[in-house]
């Protein structure tokens, strides 16, 4: 019976340490707001700061003090973000890209946490040069990254 009792003993403790340790726990965990909103990569929305014969570099606005960079180059393009241009030129997406012909959507979602940005998708059309459209030409498939 003593060990009975004691062991009593023991388990109202541990529930009184759970008890008491809990709100503490709780109180102590900040609640989190994720959430996600769109900035636009479209020529209108956009500075373009370069053009070449086959190539463009757009400066966009994006979302809590961060600009886009898009760049095309021989029908491909590139994007990033950064504070400023040269930090976005910085970013391994911008030195990154896809073999096939390309092109980006011109819409990008921003998710973020208590409103901060976090991460970006952007939507992608790849050429599929092994399925050619009836006229020849590469048809596209969207993927998102």
């Amino acid at each position: 019976m003593l060990l009975g009792s004691h062991m009593l003993r023991i388990i109202v403790t541990l529930a009184t340490a759970i008890v008491t340790a809990v709100p503490a726990l709780i109180g102590s965990a900040r609640a989190q707001s994720f959430g996600s909103s769109y900035t636009s990569t479209a020529e209108k929305d956009c500075r373009i700061t370069n053009t070449g014969r086959d190539s463009s570099v757009s400066v966009c606005p994006g979302k809590a003090g961060l600009i886009v960079l898009v760049t095309e180059d021989d029908l491909r393009q590139t994007v990033s973000v950064g504070r400023n241009r040269k930090a976005a030129e910085n970013e391994p997406a911008a030195s990154t890209g896809f073999s096939p012909f390309n092109s980006t959507n011109a819409t990008i979602e921003w998710r973020t946490v208590d409103g901060k940005p976090f991460a970006i998708i952007q939507r992608w059309m790849i050429a599929d040069i092994d399925a050619p459209d009836k006229g020849g030409r590469p048809t596209d498939k969207a993927c998102s990254w």
